[in-house]
């Protein structure tokens, strides 16, 4: 896909959570934070597993804000995202 479909298809979605495949194989959790016609601007989840068992683990967001070329996504999926 081209980077003006991936352009088109996140400007419609920020603050949603993806899963983005880069072209070296990257593949990252996040939450769209912003983009312009180059990048896209992800703030990435940590897991943290709970020390007790009985519970699930935790997402949480990084503090920083990474940018992709748009240009180097190979894949783009959509993630569920309880709050």
């Amino acid at each position: 896909m081209s980077a003006e479909y991936y352009y088109n298809l996140c400007a419609q979605s920020v603050g949603e959570t993806v899963e983005v495949e880069t072209s070296d194989g990257a593949v990252e959790r996040a939450m769209i934070a912003d983009l312009d016609h180059n990048y896209l601007y992800i703030n990435k989840f940590e897991v943290y597993d709970n020390e007790v068992k009985s519970m699930q683990n935790y997402l949480f967001l990084k503090k920083e804000i990474f940018a992709i070329p748009l240009s180097s996504i190979m894949s783009l999926n959509f993630m569920p995202c309880l709050w």
